[in-house]
């Protein structure tokens, strides 16, 4: 897999209201959240976009473009973010979910398909639409539906052609918190438990 034709484009949004700050800046074992996204990502990506609204993040060096269209949530980010992407791959993860593994990612885009909203799906058919390979081609079907007001990922995933990656225990880099979110302060405390096994 040549990294040149990956993009990884990482959503650290807004500020969370159950955290109280943007979720991507909050430290776990000292290191802040996006951190262990970028170093995800990294390996494979030859170029990295940050999607948020707020100017803290142009500190980690690399692009920062904020939502084209105001106050649409990850469809939103996703959508400007593609934007500004060259390459028909583009590796999104959100980046509240710290337990991301680089063998995960590899293993997400060498089973990707070209043209097709790829992603992972685990345990009773989950699905992870913030963890998957966007094509180019899903710009025009996210602004229709932005413009539309329809902001579920879930409707997005349902209406364009799709490749579901499975992800069980026959993977080595599988467990059962792997696509953990930080969205409450007990999140926290479980990933730092985790990381440091």
């Amino acid at each position: 897999m040549k990294k040149t034709k990956i993009t990884g484009i990482i959503l650290a949004g807004g500020k969370s209201s159950r955290m109280g700050r943007d979720k991507g800046l909050i430290e776990l074992n000292n290191k802040p959240l996006i951190n262990y996204t970028i170093e995800a990502l990294k390996p494979y990506c030859d170029q990295i976009l940050i999607s948020s609204n707020s100017k803290e993040y142009k500190s980690l060096g690399y692009p920062v473009y904020e939502d084209k269209i105001k106050n649409c949530g990850p469809m939103g980010g996703i959508y400007s973010s593609l934007l500004h992407s060259f390459t028909l791959k583009n590796m999104v993860l959100s980046c509240d979910m710290p337990l991301i593994s680089t063998e995960l990612i590899r293993y997400v885009l060498d089973k990707s398909l070209e043209g097709k909203l790829s992603l992972p799906i685990h345990g009773a058919n989950f699905i992870e639409p913030l963890c998957a390979v966007y094509p180019l081609e899903a710009i025009p079907f996210l602004e229709k539906f932005i413009k539309e007001g329809k902001l579920k990922l879930i409707d997005l995933v349902n209406s364009i052609p799709t490749e579901q990656i499975r992800i069980d225990a026959s993977h080595h880099f599988y467990h059962s918190d792997l696509f953990l979110n930080i969205n409450r302060p007990g999140d926290l405390e479980r990933a730092s438990r985790l990381l440091q096994k």
